[in-house]
């Protein structure tokens, strides 16, 4: 719905965006550069119309329709209105091929001379709902842009825009270590920080601006003798650095909302809006029908027209957001404002009654996470030119929720497992069916790079891996190189082959073959453990599993040297002893040939 004031028309307010104003000023759409006032008029208003009809066709088809989308629809409408001022076309039906070609061609990215297929998609398709609305305004468009082949071959031959990609892994999980660090340990000083000043400075209320300033100050110098003012200073001050009370907490404030953002992003793969629609009280525990206990978070979803929604996280979510809930008690208490992610403006030394509050936006969290990200208390800081955006949480999140080898992610991958149990048990609620393409995505190219590892390897062991053994030897006989490989990776991915990795190797998934009872969804988590895996026909091997099974056979054969042993437990020994050396057998037998990368 639009709310027409004067020059200004006002989108009414939907759920992702409540306190924020989203408006157009048609004054900025410069139509007084128009001499003819009649020209000026019917223009202006075949404009207004145009916006009314993608209002209330987003509507009809939707439900509602998104401020920030019709905001989005205005901006590139203004940037047509002015380009066809400065050419004189003062209609839209006055509009030609030739003019929709030389509109799009003659907008090249602001940053580089380049036509980014992006940015070809979106001015093209305002040209696609003029025509489309056609009947729904006055002086409407009266050339097909779907029929000029130029446009579509100028986005054929367009620049692909660099897509987002997940943070590194190592870099990722350096910086959820930190924040989980920060959030259980560096996180509280500030809170009790931000306490102890309000107890100190006392009721300000009756007092002048002035006497505020001075107790409020008197307060700020008081909390320094605090020790855990002294810890905060010592994390977040340079080596020869002095800051003030005022000048500490602002940091570590900003600091702590980072670190929880970070936290909720990657955990949970939220988007940065959902983020932001987070409020007091949205964790709640219950109990699947598994008879699994979950943590969910409530907010409302983004481009399902302001529904609430629940998300599944992991416990490190639970603690940032009972922190920012706390940290939102102590810095703006009775404020009629419960969002996770507000704070107040100013210097804080207002009492509550006064302060306003304002709501942090997409740019700001992006700002925060880049504050903690490159922070200097960190062993490993990221570089202040290294992209990092909430989107990539989101990609970061797909990746490693279905990664099936979570070593890497050292003591996150619980987090993770636990997260990916409740995605294959359905209580991971709600139908983000991007957040879906992204973790089938993210899962197929991991599944891609496991079967290509088994295919590459020099040596394999284990009932599986003499099959893939045989399968690629077959094949490179009358293929080789890259292309044969990814030929074989492709067939078994469509074949709908199942891969399982652990510590000790993979598990070439296959229920009727399964030694530890697996289920249609994969291996069983409790059964499966090396012994059983060793004798089951989906194991396979491969040398990078070599020093885990070497390692095993040295414990084994210093375990049995032991006195006192019970024939029981030497006869249970013996048998893991000789699936070890059968194992590591097949591994040095193994002189396959190698299809090459």
């Amino acid at each position: 719905m639009i709310e027409e004031i004067g020059q200004i028309w006002k989108f009414s307010n939907h759920a992702l965006y409540v306190g924020r104003s989203i408006s157009i000023d048609w004054e900025t759409f410069l139509f007084e550069k128009i001499e003819s006032r009649y020209y000026r008029q019917t223009f202006k208003k075949s404009a207004q119309e145009f916006l009314r009809a993608v209002d209330q066709r987003t509507e009809a088809l939707a439900g509602v329709s998104s401020p920030l989308s019709m905001a989005n629809v205005a901006r590139f409408l203004r940037r047509l209105v002015r380009w066809m001022i400065e050419n004189d076309i003062y209609r839209f039906s006055e509009l030609e091929a030739h003019h929709l070609i030389l509109f799009v061609k003659n907008r090249p990215d602001s940053k580089k001379n380049v036509l980014t297929e992006g940015y070809l998609r979106a001015h093209i398709r305002i040209f696609e709902k003029l025509w489309e609305l056609r009947s729904l305004y006055p002086a409407s468009l009266q050339i097909n842009p779907f029929t000029i082949s130029e446009l579509r071959s100028l986005q054929r031959f367009s620049v692909k825009a660099k897509r987002w990609i997940p943070v590194p892994q190592e870099i990722a999980v350096s910086l959820l270590r930190d924040a989980i660090d920060w959030i259980e340990n560096d996180a509280p000083h500030t809170i009790n920080l931000i306490k102890d000043h309000d107890c100190l400075r006392g009721n300000l209320r009756g007092l002048t601006k002035a006497e505020m300033r001075t107790r409020s100050n008197a307060a700020y110098n008081a909390i320094q003798k605090n020790p855990e003012f002294s810890s905060l200073h010592r994390r977040l001050s340079n080596k020869s650095e002095i800051i003030d009370s005022q000048e500490l907490l602002r940091r570590a404030v900003r600091i702590s909302l980072g670190a929880a953002a970070i936290l909720i992003l990657f955990f949970s793969g939220v988007r940065c809006s959902e983020l932001l629609s987070l409020e007091l009280d949205c964790c709640t525990e219950r109990r699947h029908s598994d008879g699994e206990l979950y943590w969910y978070m409530e907010g409302i979803a983004a481009k399902k027209g302001g529904i609430r929604k629940e998300w599944v996280v992991p416990l490190p979510v639970v603690k940032a957001i009972r922190f920012l809930e706390k940290l939102h008690a102590a810095a703006i208490p009775e404020i009629e404002n419960s969002f996770l992610f507000a704070i107040p403006n100013g210097n804080g030394i207002l009492p509550p009654p006064y302060v306003t509050v304002r709501r942090l936006w997409s740019s700001g969290i992006s700002d925060l996470i880049k504050l903690f990200a490159g922070a200097g208390f960190r062993l490993h800081p990221v570089k202040k030119n290294m992209r990092l955006h909430p989107h990539q949480a989101r990609k970061t999140f797909a990746k490693f929720v279905v990664l099936r080898d979570r070593r890497g992610l050292e003591a996150l991958a619980p987090h993770y497992g636990h997260i990916y149990t409740a995605i294959l048990d359905g209580a991971y609620v709600g139908s983000d069916i991007s957040l879906h393409h992204l973790l089938n995505e993210e899962s197929e190219l991991e599944l891609t790079r496991g079967l290509t590892d088994l295919l590459t390897a020099k040596s394999l062991g284990g009932k599986a891996g003499e099959m893939l053994s045989i399968v690629r030897n077959e094949v490179s006989q009358k293929f080789r190189g890259k292309r044969a490989l990814n030929s074989i990776v492709k067939k078994l991915i469509r074949d709908g082959i199942t891969l399982a990795p652990c510590d000790w190797g993979y598990c070439v998934y296959a229920q009727d073959l399964s030694a530890c009872g697996g289920d249609e969804r994969g291996p069983s988590l409790i059964d499966r453990e090396p012994n059983i895996c060793a004798s089951c026909g989906n194991f396979a091997v491969t040398e990078k599993h070599r020093s885990w099974w070497e390692e095993r056979a040295v414990r084994e054969e210093k375990f049995i040297k032991q006195d006192g042993l019970s024939i029981q437990t030497i006869t249970v020994v013996k048998n893991r002893a000789s699936n070890t050396q059968d194992v590591l057998e097949k591994l040095n037998r193994s002189k396959s040939n190698v299809v090459k990368k």
